[in-house]
């Protein structure tokens, strides 16, 4: 069980006019303020009080972690490149209280031009990182990685998301958790969950599609 996750944006990487808040939500924001120009930016609303993983099987079930929010505005001075999302929390393994733990993905950033070809969506994109907390069940390491992006309830599952200039775009972001030494690829884990849902069609007749961009 991660009880009661505050978030952080921290290391980015680039971007001019950088600010940042922690809680709920957490937001950076990026690019140079001017009458006619707004700042880009992200924020993480994590899901609270809790959200509970079964083990075994690993990897685990896909849960919500919380809403992701991209603020795509044509902004002055420079972008981020990167930025990583840092999720502390409270981790309980049954009814042990294992501390604070945080968990750490990398998010990627390409801010596309505002006018010519390739106009004028910014794509973002996510990888796990390898400095996550990892924590001890029945004498194996795990730890929490992401899924990815879903805007329709966790069927379509991508591992990054386009936002239109001008505008706001929400996902939600799904984790699973699975051995920390092992983690599969992004292609393999879908083909894995792929397998289950064969095993849950054959069992309830309801399909599950899983896909990556």
């Amino acid at each position: 069980t991660l009880q009661n996750t505050n978030a952080y944006w921290q290391n980015e990487v680039g971007g001019s006019s950088v600010s940042r808040t922690s809680g709920d939500p957490a937001s950076i924001y990026w690019g140079n303020v001017n009458w006619w120009e707004d700042q880009s930016g992200y924020k993480f609303d994590a899901v609270n009080p809790t959200v509970q993983f079964v083990l075994p099987p690993s990897p685990t079930a896909l849960k919500e972690l919380g809403e992701f929010t991209h603020m795509n505005n044509p902004i002055g001075g420079s972008a981020i490149s990167s930025v990583e999302l840092r999720l502390r929390t409270t981790l309980w393994v049954d009814s042990t209280n294992l501390g604070f733990k945080d968990f750490i993905f990398d998010f990627n950033h390409n801010e596309t031009p505002n006018t010519g070809g390739g106009c004028c969506n910014d794509i973002v994109t996510f990888a796990s990182n390898n400095t996550s907390s990892t924590f001890n069940v029945g004498g194996v390491d795990y730890t929490l990685f992401l899924a990815g992006f879903s805007t329709d309830g966790g069927n379509t599952i991508l591992n990054s998301f386009s936002s239109q200039e001008g505008g706001n775009r929400k996902a939600k972001l799904y984790g699973y958790i699975t051995t920390a030494a092992a983690v599969p690829e992004p292609a393999t884990w879908a083909m894995m969950i792929g397998g289950m849902g064969l095993v849950g069609l054959s069992m309830r007749r309801r399909p599950t599609k899983v896909s990556f961009a």
